[in-house]
């Protein structure tokens, strides 16, 4: 038989809270039914909307910012690749060759500078190889501060001293993106080969752990070192990226006129003129430049050029050659013809980065000793039987009727 629900006679009634006069909110809003102010709902409901898509906008921009930055859109600059060997045995011109030979039909140049510009548009990518000389540390140091992707060079016995002096160096900078490349493997004996690799790896895996280092000795190693070194991710480099820097590209430094007074004084003066592309946050005409090993200087305008080696998309190249008949110098005359002036300074800064020390300031004379004599302690009269603690306390005494009136009170 089926037990029944039982039911207590004595109910539990909790005695309700003591919210004086007033209506709670509790109160109101059950005394409303749910209902809301009509303009107070769509109010909250264009604010909540803003709010997503000001969130949706700005994570659409971020995400298209990354993905151009590492795709290498054609408003974006060239992924700078610098070359570090790492063994002195490393040969880095044969290295350049075979990123060179990747694609056949990409376009190769070299700027003043020997930056060695690579558009490739078959594979539909850009980049730029600086190397620094083999034992020169300054200048291996001086690319990586503006460097996207390292690639590191070994040789079939790993790093020197020298190379691994280099590699703790270029760490402590900062490394957004790097690869270790070995050399000069493919003529070793299977044996030779996996002791090779093993040593290798080793000595990687103290600073990176987990990495594992690339062949390079044929263009089927460089086309597969291409891809990845276009597709790999850049780390943020705080320091680096909340400022611009710039890697020139052409240098050309112009005298003043011997008219100007202060070319006649320091004919060493004149205007520097740089281009290259311009990397990291925006650039103000008006703030100060650094360059490396000079100092801090003024900028009296910026131009701004077309890009002298753009990226051309496999089967474009052709297309446009036979529309405007151009070869390649008179593509970058004409890129150098285009240049245009964007900002002329207006408000420079200051060179004036530390305070001039006054060397007079707070400086304290001592009298000399006739100075001393003649400013003698006067003698001041004091009244009869008042001590000299109670007579600092008595203003100075004038003769006539004050004094005597004092007296007469003493």
């Amino acid at each position: 038989m089926a037990g029944g629900g039982h039911r207590s006679t004595l109910k539990q009634k909790n005695k309700s809270h003591n919210h004086g006069k007033h209506r709670s909110k509790r109160n109101l809003k059950r005394e409303a039914h749910g209902k809301v102010n009509v303009k107070q709902l769509t109010k909250e409901k264009k604010i909540k909307d803003f709010l997503r898509q000001e969130a949706l906008k700005k994570r659409v921009e971020g995400r298209d910012g990354a993905l151009n930055d590492r795709r290498g859109a054609a408003s974006t600059p060239p992924r700078l690749v610098l070359l570090i060997s790492l063994h002195a045995s490393v040969d880095t011109v044969a290295a350049v060759e075979l990123l060179k030979e990747a694609d056949l039909s990409s376009d190769v140049n070299t700027s003043e500078q020997l930056n060695i510009h690579v558009s490739a548009g078959k594979l539909k990518k850009r980049i730029c190889i600086t190397n620094p000389e083999y034992g020169n540390l300054q200048a291996m140091l001086d690319a990586a501060k503006v460097a996207d992707i390292f690639l590191f060079l070994v040789g079939e016995s790993g790093m020197d001293r020298y190379g691994k002096h280099c590699l703790a160096s270029v760490i402590g900078q900062g490394v957004p993106a790097h690869m270790f490349v070995s050399q000069g493997l493919a003529n070793l004996s299977k044996k030779r080969l996996t002791d090779a690799k093993k040593k290798i790896d080793k000595q990687i895996d103290k600073s990176f752990p987990g990495e594992k280092a690339r062949t390079l000795d044929s263009w089927q190693d460089a086309q597969v070192l291409w891809r990845q070194i276009t597709n790999l991710a850049e780390k943020p480099i705080h320091f680096r990226d909340g400022r611009p820097y710039l890697l020139s590209e052409k240098i050309e430094f112009e005298a003043n006129p011997a008219v100007d007074p202060e070319s006649l004084e320091n004919p060493e003066l004149g205007t520097l003129k740089l281009s290259g592309y311009l990397r990291g946050h925006e650039l103000n005409v008006n703030q100060l430049v650094h360059l490396p090993g000079w100092g801090d200087f003024q900028m009296a305008q910026i131009d701004q050029m077309d890009d002298p080696y753009p990226l051309v998309v496999k089967g474009n190249k052709d297309r446009r050659q036979k529309k405007d008949g151009l070869t390649d110098d008179q593509e970058m005359e004409e890129a150098t013809s285009r240049a245009f002036r964007l900002a002329i300074a207006t408000n420079p800064e200051s060179l004036q980065s530390e305070v001039v020390p006054d060397e007079m300031d707070q400086e304290q004379t001592w009298p000399t000793a006739e100075e001393l004599g003649e400013n003698k302690p006067e003698k001041v009269k004091a009244l009869k039987g008042v001590s000299d603690y109670q007579s600092n306390w008595i203003l100075d005494l004038d003769d006539g009727d004050n004094a005597r009136s004092s007296l007469d009170l003493a």
